[in-house]
């Protein structure tokens, strides 16, 4: 489920991936019966702007492998597409939260200050079901790949 405070969330990810790595974004089936994506890593990047809070971004490394390759115009098992991986998954959400701040400042006074995404551990084990609980959280498909995706706000 979606945080209904910021539904354009999703359509900036899904107009962000189909513009860099041409990837199609849809919800995935049953997101309350996902299990948590294989070797995932927790990407953030806190903002401060009208609003204050981080986005946050849960995905596969290989997630970051296929959208490497196709910004690469090269396949999955190219060596630079894996190195690549995890930068384009932090370029991605770094765009991201760029767009859909400007959406948000556009109605809102104050100057936008984002911060460099970072990569952090996730283990599937203990994070997976606390994320999925949160009614702040997203859970994707994106090319066959299931994300996590939030909008957390700080007071």
């Amino acid at each position: 489920m979606l945080d209904t405070r910021h539904p354009e969330l999703l359509d900036t990810l899904a107009s962000t991936l189909d513009t860099m790595a041409f990837a199609a974004v849809m919800r995935a089936q049953d997101p309350s019966s996902t299990r948590p994506p294989r070797r995932p890593h927790r990407l953030s990047i806190h903002f401060t702007s009208p609003l204050r809070g981080h986005l946050e971004l849960v995905a596969p490394e290989f997630l970051g492998v296929l959208l490497a390759a196709n910004m690469l115009g090269t396949d999955p098992q190219d060596p630079e597409a894996r190195d690549r991986a995890i930068d384009v998954l932090k370029e991605v959400l770094n765009v991201t939260c760029g767009r859909l701040l400007q959406q948000i400042a556009a109605t809102l006074p104050g100057a936008m200050e984002m911060s460099l995404p970072e990569s952090q551990t996730f283990d599937p084990d203990t994070d997976w079901a606390p994320l999925l609980a949160d009614p702040a959280t997203a859970i994707l498909d994106i090319e066959g790949q299931l994300v996590a995706i939030r909008l957390v706000e700080s007071p």
